[in-house]
């Protein structure tokens, strides 16, 4: 009898384990079909919850503490970008294979339209773009053999910009380098597309240099209010010579830009119209082989430098502006804050970045691959790679000036 309540027992543990490993499978699968809204707790003050800080990690800088404060419920698979919503507690964190966002039927409208997202090579919702109360979503999309990017008005349930296809050359696509840095400025969209291409300087990766093709490219786009939303008109090419740049901002009146470079070599830009960025000619980093970058152009030649290049590469991921709590304390020089995936972690840049001077960089340690970061109400969030979000909180160390 014993020895059959042991045996009893190890079935039951064994078909848990099996549940367990099913639900590990199928459940994320099922639940990044749908984007959901986050609320979160934006009340800091002087009289904050210790025991919430208990709860999260620390980092101290030269001058300041950084706890790190896990928000619930915000599991996905992989990162597409965060929505801002009507209500400045909440948030969506939208999942790549999302088909619904905010009620928004992608599915249905790639469906009407003979579409379907091409879900192959990293693929998938890449940016969630925000343009004067209108939605719009960068995505993978293939129809019939033709596998391209496009831009997507959620909001008006219609095509924005259809991209060409990509060239058939096989193993060398991969989504993860479409790019979906965006910014507004002066009523312009700009947005930065990748070449898609898997590693070096191969098919995919020619087409940043060409003028013709959207891939490669900062693209500029006219904001055009209308009756019914918002349109985006008269696509231009305004920077080239770009590899996989994911993260954009304004800041004053400068654009700047992170880029992935090859291993090594990834890049904070300042861009510019017309000027050329180099890929794949011009790369302080080098082919994966540790070959050097092969260009038929001299080294430099009629290209624009980065602001600053990390070699070894960081896995740059974002850019942000510092919470008022840093730029306050650095008034007088440029504060912007840079995320990265490989070094877990993100970094605060110090500098004139109008005369293209980098003076300081401070790493801070997450302990986490940040995809995206955003500020909300003056406190920084930090989105990993799989959708957990991260409040930081920041206090002035004792005794700093």
């Amino acid at each position: 009898m014993t020895h059959w309540r042991f045996r009893k027992a190890a079935i039951l543990t064994s078909l848990v384990l099996v549940v367990l490993c099913l639900m590990e499978f199928w459940l994320p699968n099922y639940v990044s079909r749908f984007s959901k809204r986050i609320a979160v707790d934006l009340g800091i003050s002087d009289g904050r919850d210790r025991t919430r800080y208990a709860q999260g990690t620390h980092w101290e800088s030269n001058d300041f503490l950084f706890s790190f404060v896990p928000v619930e419920g915000t599991e996905t698979q992989r990162v597409a970008g965060v929505l801002r919503v009507d209500d400045p507690k909440q948030f969506v964190v939208v999942d790549q294979q999302a088909d619904t966002i905010e009620g928004y039927q992608l599915g249905a409208l790639l469906a009407a339209n003979g579409y379907s997202i091409a879900v192959k090579n990293s693929g998938g919702i890449k940016q969630i773009i925000e343009v004067e109360g209108a939605l719009f979503a960068l995505v993978s999309l293939q129809h019939e053999e033709c596998v391209f990017a496009g831009l997507v008005d959620l909001s008006a349930m219609r095509m924005a910009d259809k991209f060409p296809c990509f060239p058939e050359v096989e193993n060398e696509l991969s989504f993860n380098g479409i790019g979906g840095g965006y910014t507004t400025k002066d009523g312009f969209l700009y947005v930065s597309i990748g070449t898609a291409a898997n590693r070096g300087t191969d098919a995919h990766s020619q087409l940043a240099q060409d003028p013709k093709s959207p891939f490669g490219k900062t693209l500029r786009y006219k904001i055009v209010r209308t009756p019914t939303g918002v349109q985006l008109e008269d696509r231009e090419m305004f920077s080239l010579g770009h590899r996989n740049p994911q993260g954009m901002m304004t800041f004053d009146d400068l654009i700047l830009s992170v880029e992935h470079g090859p291993k090594g070599g990834d890049e904070l830009n300042i861009i510019d119209q017309n000027r050329n960025y180099g890929w794949p000619y011009y790369s302080m980093g080098s082919e994966y082989n540790d070959e050097p970058i092969p260009g038929t152009a001299p080294v430099g030649e009629g290209m624009t430098d980065p602001v600053y290049a990390f070699v070894p590469s960081i896995g740059i991921s974002d850019i942000s502006h510092c919470p008022e709590i840093l730029a306050k304390y650095y008034e007088g020089l440029d504060c912007v804050l840079i995320s990265s995936l490989r070094a877990k972690s993100f970094y605060i840049v110090l500098g004139h970045l109008k005369d293209r001077k980098v003076l300081s960089i401070e790493k801070i340690e997450v302990q986490g691959r940040v995809r995206e970061m955003f500020l909300q109400d003056e406190l920084l969030f930090l989105v990993t790679d799989f959708g957990n979000v991260i409040r930081v909180d920041i206090e002035t160390l004792a005794g700093s000036h």
